[in-house]
């Protein structure tokens, strides 16, 4: 059986995060944990999660000084499976099928890496794009996440991102230089990723949505 590692880092999100949890509750995939990466000020998430009533595992760690790129590399080295998959802390998973999807994709992706899509709140799928754009290598800097057709692409959002753990630890992992989080940091990383070990499937099956709630890293002062 397949096991899944959900890396979530989080940053002034409780409310979005405790949702998050939720909704994995009702994943129809049973074999998974759940990281959670809490950074900044120090919540305490555990008082308002009831652990035992969930049914996976869920394991908390502490980043005192924010960076989201540290806190997905301290997931990916904890993590107990070999599949680790990105979430944002505030995203919304309708969805019971969603990782058995993801899990599905990344077998037909010959095991690299699966981008899902997300839409924002409100937002609904898009189909426009020209056969020759979907067949380019530079379509990922062309394509929006909320595309609805499934392709290959050389990067992919941290929000709905499956990986090989062997494969992140290979290349290094994210770079902490980049400060505050500006998307940069997912590009570069996914950059070093596909050019070594090929593209990631972009599916859209794989979808959720995206809250862009107030916090977080992009939104610091």
């Amino acid at each position: 059986m397949t096991s899944l590692s959900l890396i979530i880092p989080s940053l002034g999100r409780n409310t979005e995060l405790l949702n998050l949890i939720n909704d994995l509750s009702y994943q129809n995939f049973s074999d998974f944990e759940v990281l959670i990466i809490n950074q900044g000020k120090k919540l305490d998430l555990l008082s308002n999660i009831d652990t035992k009533s969930v049914p996976f595992k869920i394991r908390f760690f502490y980043l005192k000084v924010p960076n989201a790129s540290i806190a997905r590399n301290i997931g990916a080295l904890k993590a107990s499976s070999n599949l680790l998959l990105l979430l944002d802390d505030d995203v919304r998973i309708a969805d019971p099928g969603f990782l058995h999807k993801h899990v599905e994709a990344f077998v037909r992706s010959g095991q690299v890496g699966v981008y899902g899509q997300v839409l924002e709140l409100g937002e609904s799928e898009s189909f426009e794009c020209s056969d020759s754009l979907l067949a380019s290598p530079l379509n990922w800097h062309m394509l929006k996440a909320n595309f609805g057709v499934e392709h290959f692409t050389r990067n992919g959002g941290a929000g709905n991102l499956l990986l090989s753990r062997e494969y992140y630890i290979a290349v290094g992992g994210m770079n902490r230089l980049f400060e505050r989080g500006a998307r940069r940091e997912e590009t570069e990383f996914n950059m070093r990723y596909t050019k070594k070990f090929g593209p990631f499937l972009f599916c859209p099956k794989c979808s959720l949505t995206h809250l862009s709630a107030p916090g977080g890293s992009r939104t610091w002062g």
